[in-house]
């Protein structure tokens, strides 16, 4: 499950391409994402989100949950999902594995980007997946979008509910293969009792504004570097300091 969280930003870096294509009403979408990129844009946030997971069939029956915390300043982010943290400064993707006492390293680049980040990950899959249409309803204050992928993509539908008001999002709802929220590698038993498609729902709330400063993404805060060596801040001195790449 956790290979499909979303951080709203990046999501839309991926639909925006897409959804840019004339006709399906892929317009019109296109512009109430381009609102809610630039609201997200334009001051620093936190807010929450949950992540819920159940059967296509039966979506009032949890299989399960994952609630976290977001802190975004443009393209700078921070987020704490279960028991991983993670941060992304411009400059550096820092990723705290909390129960292993780990700290994973890597330069910001697109390969890094697509690779350690889930995130990315699911805006490329989204990508991939070729949008093929989407209709607009409302829901009150809501703008709901509703995007229709092939037969082949991983995805069914993805639904998109932004709140006009203040152009944010409020959920993202995903009718997904689920073989495609198995860990590679995994045991295709995890499977048995999982239906063909799986509905993982983000629900993202208690938006709040925080106060400029770059104190919370400066990578100082977890590591100190001098020349070619890295050295855990003191706040993770017990942990060890792993790289994806060479160091830079």
């Amino acid at each position: 499950m956790k290979r499909l969280l979303i951080l709203i930003i990046t999501v839309l870096k991926g639909l925006l391409p897409v959804m840019a294509q004339a006709g399906n009403g892929m317009e019109r979408a296109a512009l109430l994402l381009k609102k809610a990129e630039q609201s997200y844009r334009s001051k620093p946030l936190a807010f929450t989100v949950k992540f819920t997971y159940s059967n296509e069939h039966t979506p009032g029956n949890i299989l399960d949950s994952l609630s976290g915390s977001v802190e975004m300043d443009g393209s700078r982010y921070w987020y704490l999902l279960d028991s991983t943290e993670t941060i992304s400064n411009g400059k550096y993707n820092i990723v705290l594995f909390r129960e292993d006492k780990q700290m994973l390293i890597s330069p910001v680049s697109a390969d890094s980007m697509t690779g350690q980040n889930p995130v990315a990950y699911s805006a490329a899959l989204l990508q991939k997946a070729g949008a093929t249409g989407c209709q607009i309803s409302a829901e009150g204050k809501q703008k709901v979008l509703q995007v229709s992928f092939p037969e082949t993509s991983e995805f069914k539908t993805v639904s998109i509910y932004i709140d006009t008001v203040v152009n944010r999002i409020t959920t993202m709802r995903y009718l997904v293969k689920t073989t495609n929220l198995m860990d590679p590698g995994g045991d295709p038993q995890q499977l048995e009792g999982y239906e063909e498609y799986a509905i993982v729902k983000a629900a993202y709330y208690n938006y709040r504004e925080l106060k400029p400063g770059s104190e919370r993404f400066d990578e100082r805060r977890f590591f100190v570097k001098e020349g070619e060596d890295y050295t855990p801040a003191t706040d993770y001195k017990e942990y060890r300091i792993l790289f994806t790449t060479p160091k830079q």
